[in-house]
């Protein structure tokens, strides 16, 4: 267990009944995103056009006409992105309203306006019609106003490829971009992965000299940097610079990410410190209690808490769920049941984190109850949830449960993934099912991870099963030749029979192979630091005087 988690979990009290609402949130949002039938504003907006002039005398008007025509634009954008979801007859009178709408701009002067022009090739995009968007783009009026709008609308919609043509364009056009221009470019360069590209465009700012006018452009530069995992060179970029909310946050989110908890709990305490006019966003104080949660630090995370409260937000639905599952892996379930139910708003990944926080603390019955009351509610679960009820299942002993919750994901249209067979295996072989488990593996058609074979290989060990746990070990060693956790398991396993021979076979091959298993590691929190040790590794700054204390205690015990 590690130093700082909490030791002892205070059973919680029992989940109460949920009120089922007339009308769930799942159907409620799906009401709210329904696509709206298109026939309807293409014979509107044909209406309209029949009642009064194609082109509007007055600029009031022409802006009025321009406004109905973007907003159809995004509808039908909209419509292509969710084309999975849609209806065929759906996607294509959303593409027959854009080829209107571009043929009713071009002959009303429409296309000039950068947000119709925008709307139009992001449609196009959209729809992958590649040949109409450069038509169309071949159409408009270039300006440094037109090729930004045209850029931000590719980036908003995630079409980072499609935006960097657009970048060429312009510079081919003697168009020189401006400061939002090239904020702009370079997310759509990280969205891309176009590394080397965004470093030509940080040499045309530094060029411009647009990087003292910009807060902004050091932000989009601190990502990038981050993105190509130079954090030095990130943090170089943020002390160097005026920072705001944005900057603290861009950097705390991603070192989270990366799984650097320490030191995004420690940017967020120097925030707080150095800046603090700077009111933290919701996407920081959401990175920092999922930094609170891995590291087990309730302190922490009530801290954060406060800060929440203080700010008036506890009612929105993200940080409601990052403060439920803070206080579940931090132990207190009583604290992160009483935010689950006070939360007005709910959605699937809510609900998730209830369920995996009641798993993890070994309340597998409340779990499952809880995952029933959510079907219940009309919530659909996704891959997150059914892997949740089935590590519940695993070390509940539940197998039966386990089997009939992962066929039931194929209901649910949720094809099973790495992870799921890997709990699923794990269900099975800690009930000593070994062949079934074994049978599961070789059913798959792709390769798992190796996780799944390895949690195969300790069941054998357990059960000293030489036969399959030798076919799980050479297995294993096909996907990962580096994973130590084959050779120490089947040394186990044969230590376990009495081979000793074998077993000693096995750590010199991995000593053959300079393998070598990764040490244990623990830490703990004091006076508002964290403090992490490495086993037969003197890591710790203060290690010297660690280990003297440490000889002057056992010398006290033994005299």
């Amino acid at each position: 267990m590690r130093a700082g988690a909490v030791a002892r979990v205070r059973r919680p009290r029992p989940l109460p009944e949920p009120a089922r609402p007339s009308v769930s949130p799942a159907a409620r949002a799906n009401t709210e995103k329904a696509p709206i039938p298109l026939n309807l504003p293409l014979k509107a907006f044909k209406l309209r056009l029949a009642n009064g002039a194609p082109l509007a005398p007055t600029a009031k008007a022409f802006k009025a006409y321009a406004e109905t025509c973007a907003s159809l634009l995004r509808l039908c954008r909209h419509t292509a992105a969710d084309a999975s979801n849609l209806p065929s007859f759906s996607v294509s009178s959303a593409l027959q309203l854009v080829l209107s709408l571009h043929a009713h701009a071009l002959r009303s002067g429409l296309g000039s306006d950068c947000s119709v022009a925008s709307n139009l090739l992001t449609a196009y995009a959209a729809f992958g019609r590649s040949v109409d968007r450069d038509r169309a783009f071949d159409d408009c009026v270039t300006s440094v106003a037109f090729f930004t709008a045209i850029i931000a609308g590719f980036v908003r919609n995630e079409l980072h490829r499609d935006a960097l043509p657009v970048f060429r364009k312009m510079l081919s056009c003697s168009v020189r971009p401006n400061v939002v221009t090239l904020i702009c470019v370079i997310k759509a360069c990280v969205g891309a992965g176009e590394f080397d590209l965004a470093m030509s465009v940080v040499g045309l700012a530094i060029k411009w000299n647009l990087f003292e006018k910009s807060i902004e452009v050091h932000n989009s530069l601190i990502t990038l940097y981050l993105r190509m995992g130079d954090a030095a060179a990130a943090h170089r970029v943020f002390d160097e610079m005026e920072r705001n909310a944005v900057s603290w946050g861009t950097l705390i989110a991603r070192h989270e990410q990366k799984g650097d908890t320490v030191e995004a709990v420690r940017l967020y305490n120097q925030m707080l410190v150095l800046s603090s006019g700077q009111i933290p966003g919701k996407i920081t104080l959401s990175s920092v209690l999922l930094a609170c949660a891995n590291l087990c630090s309730l302190e922490m995370g009530k801290m954060v808490h406060a800060k929440i409260v203080k700010l008036g937000i506890e009612d929105d639905i993200f940080l409601g769920t990052a403060l439920s599952d803070m206080y579940a892996k931090s132990g207190d379930l009583d604290s992160s049941k009483t935010i689950f139910y006070q939360m007005p708003e709910k959605n699937n990944i809510t609900w998730t984190a209830m369920v995996q926080g009641l798993a993890e603390n070994g309340f597998a019955e409340e779990s499952i109850l809880l995952f029933e009351n959510m079907m219940a509610n009309g919530i659909s679960p996704n891959e997150h949830t059914f892997l949740a009820i089935l590590f519940a299942c695993s070390h509940s002993g539940l197998v039966e449960q386990a089997i009939h919750y992962f066929e039931k994901m194929q209901t649910h249209g949720i094809p099973p993934k790495e992870k799921h067979y890997t709990c699923m295996v794990d269900v099975l072989a800690r009930a000593g099912r070994l062949k079934e488990a074994e049978e599961l593996l070789m059913k798959v058609p792709s390769n798992l991870e190796a996780n799944s074979w390895s949690a195969l290989l300790s069941a054998c060990n357990t059960y000293s099963n030489k036969e399959i746990g030798e076919r799980a070990a050479k297995r294993l060693h096909e996907l990962e030749k580096d994973n130590t956790a084959g050779y120490v398991l089947l040394s186990n396993m044969y230590a376990s029979c009495g081979k000793w021979k074998d077993a000693a076979e096995m750590r010199i091959l991995m000593k053959g192979a300079s393998l070598k298993k990764d040490g244990g590691c623990s830490w703990l929190q004091l006076r508002g630091q964290y403090h992490a040790f490495f086993s037969w590794e003197a890591k710790h700054p203060l290690s010297l005087e660690i280990y003297e204390i440490l000889d002057l205690l056992m010398w006290e015990l033994t005299t």
